[in-house]
């Protein structure tokens, strides 16, 4: 039984962690626009808003320096971790995976030497 619940848990952590990669990609698809700051710099960020008034590449809507350093700063590390969880979640997977193949081929694979080169099958059950 606790094989089983940890096992639904690590899909169930792999599928939610899916869910939000991709509905940070979609994000960046959908709601990535620029804005030229005074100064002449360009930022580029995508957070949802009302695209439906704007018909140029710059967005009309204003940010103060503060809030692009925080929508930057959200953006880096929601990345990092969403990619390092999605790794760690695949490895997991991966992992239980191989040991499953190895542990059937291992019961159920039959290896012939008596012959050169050595051949094998698969036990039918």
């Amino acid at each position: 039984m606790k094989y089983l619940r940890s096992n639904i848990f690590s899909y169930l952590f792999f599928a939610i962690t899916m869910c939000i990669a991709g509905s940070i990609v979609l994000n960046n698809i959908l709601y990535t626009h620029i804005h030229k700051l005074n100064n002449g710099q360009v930022i580029v960020h995508s957070h949802p808003y009302n695209k439906s008034q704007e018909n140029k590449p710059e967005a009309t809507h204003q940010h103060t320096d503060s809030e692009l350093f925080v929508l930057q700063s959200l953006a880096l590390l929601i990345s990092y971790i969403t990619v390092s969880i999605s790794f760690y979640s695949t490895v997991k997977i991966l992992s239980r995976l191989f040991k499953f193949l190895n542990l059937y081929l291992s019961e159920n694979l039959r290896i012939i030497k008596e012959r050169a080169p050595p051949t094998f099958y698969i036990l039918e059950k």
